[in-house]
């Protein structure tokens, strides 16, 4: 189970545990003001886009209040529509926020797991505007800050870490990867992803992010699947000891 969690550490850490609401109320605004290189993509089960374990829990019938819309489809971005206005596999941007559910095993027992984000507001640093983001993994509160520098790429840094760690690294190709050191020596590997289905609707032009570090083994998974337009909608993690986390995009407010 460590060395699942450690590589999740290196993906969207506001991915994996959080410091915001419970739910996805608009938070207030804070008052303060490696060369990519091609690589045989990481060994991965081959459809990324079936159907999630049967224990993930039915979506919850609203959000912040508004109906979220029985037609899978509805308000997203489809299939046929040609690409997004926004080209951004993150689209962060001032009191957006998403919500997650879905199920972990640990030691053979199941659990839910609900998870949100959100971002809190915008600040000054390094000269540039970044997104102080914040979220919630069952309980779990965390926080990071999130800087966009294009279409396929994104760096954070934690807590008091000054380090900008690269989550997303352009141009997103199948097959291309980066390696940075994060708690170690760490892998990610880009795959594209057509379309996929998630309980948020159905969304086109994704990416497929593998990251794998020292400590796992042959067979184990750690991926999570970016949407443009509209950012984070799935993450798969099973180790080789029996631990599983998946979860999937239920709602976003925007």
């Amino acid at each position: 189970m460590k060395s699942v969690i450690r590589a999740c550490a290196a993906l969207f850490v506001f991915a994996c545990g959080g410091k915001t609401q419970s739910d996805l109320t608009t938070p207030k605004p804070p008052s303060s003001t490696d060369s990519t290189t091609p690589s045989t993509p990481v060994e991965t089960p081959t459809d990324p886009t079936a159907p999630s374990d049967p224990t993930i829990p039915d979506p919850p019938s609203t959000f912040d209040g508004g109906v979220i819309p029985s037609d899978p489809d509805a308000g997203t971005i489809p299939v046929d529509g040609g690409p997004p206005a926004d080209r951004r596999l993150f689209p962060g941007e001032d009191l957006r926020a998403w919500r997650y559910e879905g199920f972990t095993i640990q030691n053979g027992l199941s659990s839910r797991v609900l998870y949100n984000y959100s971002v809190l507001g915008v600040i000054p640093e390094d000269g540039h505007d970044v997104l102080v983001i914040t979220s919630n993994f069952n309980g779990r509160q965390s926080s990071n800050h999130t800087w966009i520098l294009g279409d396929d790429d994104v760096v954070q840094r934690y807590g008091f870490d000054p380090t900008w760690y690269p989550t997303l690294k352009g141009p997103a190709v199948t097959g291309t990867s980066w390696t940075y050191i994060m708690n170690g020596t760490r892998t990610s590997a880009w795959t594209a992803v057509p379309t996929i289905t998630v309980p948020a609707g159905t969304f086109n032009d994704c990416w497929r992010v593998d990251t794998t570090d020292a400590t796992m083994r042959i067979g184990d998974v750690n991926y999570l699947v970016m949407c443009r337009g509209v950012g984070h909608v799935k993450t798969s993690q099973r180790s080789w000891n029996g631990y599983v986390l998946e979860y999937e995009l239920v709602a976003k407010n925007f």
